[in-house]
């Protein structure tokens, strides 16, 4: 964060909290807890909505090292038009990330870029392997995940394929000496199937294949070794 006369300077706009709609509260819950190691700060079950008199459950949980709060609430699945609940809303957006994905380096699908960013470098120097726990959290869970490399903002970071190795990407500190800093963006998936961007490092993690360069307007990246993308199974 950033520091003046030695106090912490929020930014100019700071969120209060993203909210989502959920299915089942307490997946949900569990992913944060278990996965991101968030913490449960509030959860409420049975409360009257003021509006329509309608028995909503709710629920905040922080996420490490983050100024805002990820909220869910879940309301009774015959309370929407027609046929789309929000148990079809999740469905439909997990298995497309499913069929879409063939492996951490290839696939990618429209509902990639509805996604809050995470910037786990921000308390890196205080849990340097957060990053590390978290990829071994969703493996053990079984869930897929997509990685890029990046130097995050300023986009410096290029990679030679004649070489295959990448070249530096430089950033300098305050005292003008320059940091040497590698970057990851790991995009991984919410039980509901909502994206989370996460920015940050590996310590121990052993990526056994280069990842694609990230790229801000999500155009299009070869897989390596020309890998297909996974089908749609309509």
């Amino acid at each position: 964060m950033t520091k003046k006369l030695g106090h912490d300077v929020l930014p100019d706009i700071v969120p209060i909290k993203i909210s989502y709609a959920t299915s089942d509260i307490d997946d949900s819950i569990r992913f944060y807890t278990d996965v991101m190691e968030a913490e449960l700060m509030e959860l409420k079950v049975g409360v009257k909505d003021s509006l329509d008199d309608v028995s909503v459950d709710y629920a905040f949980v922080k996420p490490v090292g983050s100024l805002i709060e990820i909220q869910y609430v879940q309301r009774p699945l015959e309370y929407t038009y027609g046929s789309f609940n929000t148990e079809l809303y999740k469905q439909l957006i997990s298995e497309t990330h499913e069929d879409r994905i063939s492996s951490t380096t290839c696939g990618i699908d429209r509902w990639f870029d509805n996604h809050y960013g995470y910037d786990t470098t921000k308390f890196i120097e205080d849990d340097p392997e957060y990053m590390d726990r978290v990829v071994a959290n969703i493996i053990n869970h079984d869930k897929k995940y997509r990685l890029y490399y990046v130097d995050h903002q300023r986009d410096t970071g290029q990679y030679d394929s004649d070489e295959g190795d990448y070249k530096y990407a430089l950033d300098s500190n305050e005292d003008g000496e320059i940091n040497v800093f590698y970057k990851y963006r790991m995009i991984i998936f919410d039980t509901d199937g909502q994206s989370i961007q996460m920015i940050g490092d590996f310590m121990n993690y052993f990526v056994e294949e280069q990842p694609p360069i990230y790229n801000k307007q999500w155009c299009a990246t070869p897989c390596p070794h020309n890998q297909p993308m996974g089908i749609f199974n309509w």
